[in-house]
């Protein structure tokens, strides 16, 4: 079965003195959505039946929130390289820090090994030119280091939080486009294993943030004040976590 065609226009409104370009896509659907893409561009999928000049009063109603999410994106900077080599040189980072891959050949090693020197990442391995060996050594010390970190930190803010009535049975480790965390109906904690590549202080906002979810499931004003409990300058780590950089 084909899918149903999709138009699209170009159309813009005037908010402020300044012009906000989006394009318009016309579906099936019953609602209309307003996105903001990484590149900043804007899109609108609406209703076939709407008036483009309805349209257009709704895309004017949200001019201040497509600023920002425009401001947020812009202040993104590039990802890292997602990795193709893990020969040296390449740029990896864990707990907020940013080291250089370096890595060494030892004929006499019976296992691939890990040390930080100063800003290196060293890895001694018999055949270090073995970049399928490397990669899956490496990732599984990224997942290990994960684990280790996040259980810590999991333990330590819900036996925190546990006067707010807030606990949890646990976390999982799970790769996700579009988020670093989540909290399944269940309770428990998904958290992305690259989140290990940020500081302490962002990981434990990432942590809190979906802990609290277990007692408000969406953002408005009482989830935003317990998370002022919980965390008083959350703020500011969740602006510090927009602005990270994070392998692909």
């Amino acid at each position: 079965m084909r899918k149903p065609r999709t138009r699209s226009t170009q159309e813009s409104v005037e908010y402020s003195g300044r012009r906000i370009d989006f394009v318009l896509k016309r579906t099936g659907r019953r609602t209309l959505a307003i996105s903001v893409l990484p590149d900043g561009s804007v899109e609108v999928v609406a209703p076939k039946g709407i008036a483009v000049e309805r349209i257009k009063e709704r895309v004017t109603a949200r001019a201040q929130w497509i600023r920002k999410q425009q401001r947020e994106f812009a202040m993104l900077p590039p990802a890292l390289p997602s990795r193709p080599d893990y020969r040296s040189g390449d740029s990896w980072r864990y707990l907020g820090r940013k080291y250089v891959l370096r890595t060494v050949r030892d004929r006499n090693a019976q296992r691939v090994s890990f040390r930080f020197e100063g800003n290196r990442f060293v890895v001694r391995a018999k055949a270090p030119s073995d970049t399928a060996l490397l990669r899956t050594k490496i990732n599984e010390w990224y997942l290990r280091q994960a684990r280790r970190v996040f259980g810590a930190m999991v333990k330590a803010s819900s036996e925190r939080l546990g006067a707010l009535g807030i606990t949890t049975p646990g976390f999982a480790l799970r790769r996700m486009d579009k988020r670093l965390g989540s909290c399944a109906p269940s309770g428990k904690l998904l958290l992305d294993p690259r989140l290990v590549e940020a500081s302490t202080a962002l990981i434990e906002f990432v942590i809190v943030h979906e802990l609290c979810h277990q007692r408000e499931l969406n953002h408005g004003p009482a989830f935003f004040r317990l998370m002022d409990q919980a965390l008083p300058d959350w703020r500011k780590r969740e602006r510090d976590l927009l602005r990270y950089e994070f392998s692909r």
